[in-house]
């Protein structure tokens, strides 16, 4: 299995082919790229060369970070792998508190945020920029 985990570049935004399912809004553009590359903490995983996933923690303040990613179409086959990558990731923040936000509805989404140990909090209306709401769910550190 060739499986690459390299850090995030601003151009893989424009390399992704970004599942919709899930996403109100999933149109990246290259100003995204730089804002989460300038952000820092962001990785890119390959398959063969085909980007899979883009995600990262952002530092929000001390103690508390965010968590965010994309999907590509057609990562599910490898969903397992990318499950481990993203545990692997989360491990290494040593945050006291993560975040991570998700469509409300999309099962599957929240289903991840869960397996990776993230529990809900909060239900956002009308959080994402098309006014649909999201599930704020949140990890706690030790």
């Amino acid at each position: 299995m060739s499986i690459v985990v390299r850090p995030f570049h601003p151009l893989d935004v424009l390399r992704i082919e970004p599942s919709h399912f899930g996403q109100p809004d999933c149109s990246l553009s290259l100003e995204d790229g730089h804002r989460f590359s300038d952000a820092g903490g962001a990785i890119s995983v390959l398959h063969h060369g085909r980007i899979l996933l883009i995600g990262g923690v952002v530092n929000i303040w001390p103690g508390r970070s965010e968590v965010w990613s994309v999907l590509a179409k057609g990562s599910e086959k490898q969903m397992l792998m990318l499950t481990k990558i993203a545990r692997n990731t989360l491990e290494l923040s040593f945050v006291k508190r993560l975040e991570s936000y998700c469509l409300s509805g999309f099962s599957q989404g929240e289903r991840w945020l869960k397996i990776l140990g993230f529990q809900h909090e909060a239900t956002l209306k009308s959080y994402y920029p098309n006014g649909s709401d999201a599930e704020l769910y949140v990890r706690i550190g030790e």
